[in-house]
């Protein structure tokens, strides 16, 4: 099962000039899962805007709209637990991982997951059965 990080599903949208790269994500998001956190991440980005990324501030009605899209081309959408976040602790401890990025892993991995598509994170890691692949290598 393949996990998405918030990076591929921001790629997917076209919020970026790298015409490639969002096809590449838009390929990957029909089967995919993520965590709740991701569409957390995703809305935020979104609201806020990245000059770096090239977005700019949307409004909510536009974010719920593009949330629901994303929900429509997912395999599924996991919700993030208290278990999930004490093993997230764990895993950004002994992986040296931000505690989000590892909360990422954590849902991941407690929910069948076995390959993370990520942008940032390290290509060819394997945490716990759960390996972090950049697409776009």
């Amino acid at each position: 099962m393949i996990f998405l990080d918030t990076n591929i599903v921001l790629y997917a949208f076209g919020h970026n000039d790298d015409i490639e790269r969002s096809a590449m994500a838009r390929s990957v998001l029909f089967g995919a899962s993520v965590s709740v956190q991701v569409l957390a991440e995703f809305s935020s980005v979104l609201s806020r805007g990245n000059r770096r990324s090239g977005i700019e501030p949307n409004p909510w009605t536009q974010i719920d709209t593009a949330v629901a899209l994303l929900c429509g081309m997912l395999e599924r959408v996991v919700p993030l637990n208290q278990d999930d976040q004490r093993y997230a602790r764990r895993i950004a401890d002994t992986n040296n991982l931000s505690y989000y990025d590892a909360q990422i892993i954590a849902v991941a991995v407690r929910n069948g997951g076995t390959v993370l598509l990520s942008e940032d994170m390290n290509h060819g890691q394997v945490i716990d059965r759960l390996e972090i692949r950049n697409p776009f290598l």
